[in-house]
C-alpha cells in the first residue's frame, strides 16, 4: 500500500476514534496550526511533545461511553496488526497496550 494511502487511512481512523470519544469535538488542530498560534502571539517556538501510554481496558473504562465500547475494542485490537492507527499497539496477555500522540505546548513570554 502506498504511504499516502496508509497515512490517509490512519488519519481517518484517528478522527473516528476521537469523535467517538468526545461527540462535542468539531475540529482537530494540527501541531503546525497550534504552533502557529504561538508565533502569531509573538511567543517563541513552543516545545514539549510526548506520547501517552495506555492499556486498552483502562482507557475505555475511564474515557468512553460503556454502551459502545465494543467498537473501540475492535479498533484497538485491529491496530495491533499492521499498525492501522499508528499507535504502536502490542498484545499483552488478554489486553492491548499502546501509546497515542499528545502534545503540551509551552513557551515563555520574552
Amino acid at each position: 500500500m502506498p504511504l499516502r494511502r496508509t497515512t490517509r487511512a490512519r488519519r481517518k481512523r484517528s478522527i473516528v476514534w476521537k469523535r467517538h470519544r468526545d461527540l462535542s469535538t468539531v475540529e482537530f488542530r494540527s501541531l503546525g496550526f497550534l504552533s502557529g498560534l504561538f508565533t502569531a502571539a509573538g511567543l517563541p517556538t513552543p516545545r514539549l511533545r510526548y506520547q501517552v501510554r495506555v492499556e486498552r481496558d483502562a482507557l475505555i473504562s475511564m474515557s468512553f461511553p460503556a454502551a459502545d465500547d465494543c467498537v473501540l475494542r475492535a479498533m484497538i485490537d485491529q491496530s495491533v496488526i499492521g499498525g492501522a492507527m499508528g499507535l504502536n499497539a502490542r498484545r499483552d496477555g488478554d489486553t492491548v497496550r499502546f501509546a497515542y500522540p499528545s502534545v503540551i505546548l509551552v513557551a515563555t513570554k520574552p
